[in-house]
């Protein structure tokens, strides 16, 4: 391997996997800032191995020759290229795009020995197969299964850019696969998801903010200013009807009543997950300590897809009026979850989230009589 200066217009460019290859001006623009911070990459011959966009973007720039890392082929194949080489001088993307072009050198070696071979066994296609891909990894310093992850982020990348370039750009800058991989795994998971049909009066996600009825006044503050449930009323609650197969549920919960709504969660059969805690701006009722605080039970059944997995289990948001919940908690739940998002005992009306129960009685007989929107 060695690096030189050829004329750009000497590098020739064949046959590219990638068509959409975004901003060039951008990169011209970091370029002129900054300079060139990776040579781009050819074979002997001046056949262009990796480097297109900063190809381009050069030439938007008027270079007339252009640094480049000249890599021999057959050199890589019989392993005169040291690991470590790989490691140091190219990124993730950089080894998928010599790996491409060493693959059907491999394979017609592979057919080869396929011809002179009679003692294969019946799945010799995957045998090959495999085999290949760790050649591949071994020739670019990499295992099999890494140089899989890269060339899975670069195609994706170069199938939709717009949504994935992201992550080849995150597996460049770190010189690491896993994390964006799994991401990928991810997004791809969540349009599978969302492009599925929904059946109606089913939700993914199932919000509750259930109307407790306390044995005590909150030592002296008074009744709740809205109409509440018995304990057996709330384990009647048709929560299992609302439920898709999978389907993610948050439950509102004050501390007092926190054994209460963990028994429920397990009578509508959904697995605790996790708690959530909305920190709150003041001091509200309490007992015994002041109340600064207000809790949401996760659980899930089914399938429990989240769509990210970033998100810490604590929001805050100011102290709304009585009973009313945070618009942050809903932002969390639209990352969180998949929709359609049914909730009941809604106090403000969101057009994404149903309102499958609503009270309907007055404070004074302290009961609350649900209905179906």
């Amino acid at each position: 391997m060695a690096t030189k200066t050829v004329p750009i217009t000497a590098i020739r460019v064949g046959k590219r996997h990638r068509k959409d290859l975004g901003d060039i001006r951008s990169l011209a623009r970091s370029i002129q800032e900054i300079g060139l911070l990776h040579p781009v990459v050819i074979r002997p011959d001046e056949v262009l191995i990796a480097g297109e966009r900063r190809l381009r973007a050069l030439k938007l720039l008027g270079w007339k020759k252009v640094p480049v890392t000249v890599l021999d082929l057959d050199k890589v194949i019989r392993g005169e290229v040291a690991e470590n080489v790989f490691r140091q001088d190219f990124r993730p993307s950089e080894m998928v795009a010599i790996a491409r072009a060493l693959e059907p050198i491999l394979r017609r070696e592979a057919k080869a020995r396929q011809g002179a071979r009679t003692d294969l066994p019946v799945n010799f296609r995957n045998v090959e197969f495999g085999d290949t891909r760790d050649r591949l990894g071994a020739s670019v310093g990499v295992s099999g299964r890494t140089l899989e992850k890269m060339m899975t982020i670069v195609e994706a990348a170069e199938k939709h850019p717009r949504k994935f370039s992201h992550l080849k750009e995150q597996m460049d800058e770190t010189g690491k696969a896993t994390r964006p991989y799994r991401e990928l795994l991810r997004l791809k998971d969540e349009r599978r998801v969302l492009a599925l049909k929904t059946i109606a009066g089913k939700y993914r996600a199932l919000i509750l903010d259930c109307p407790w009825a306390y044995e005590q006044d909150l030592a002296g503050w008074g009744r709740p200013t809205y109409a509440t449930m018995t304990k057996d009323e709330l384990f009647q609650l048709p929560v299992p009807e609302w439920a898709a197969a999978d389907c993610h549920l948050y439950v509102w919960v004050t501390n007092a009543m926190m054994p209460l709504a963990c028994e429920l969660v397990r009578a509508w059969k959904f697995e605790h997950r996790t708690i959530l805690t909305w920190v709150k701006d003041r001091i509200a009722l309490g007992a015994y300590f002041r109340n600064q605080t207000e809790h949401v039970i996760f659980a899930t059944r089914g399938n429990s897809n989240f769509r990210c997995n970033s998100l810490p289990n604590v929001f805050h948001a100011p102290q709304r009026r009585d009973s009313e919940k945070p618009d942050e908690f809903y932002s969390l739940v639209r990352r969180a979850s998949f929709p359609p998002y049914g909730e009941a005992f809604q106090r403000k009306a969101r057009p994404d989230f149903v309102n499958l129960y609503a009270p309907r009685s007055s404070v004074e007989t302290g009961t609350v009589i649900p209905l179906r929107a």
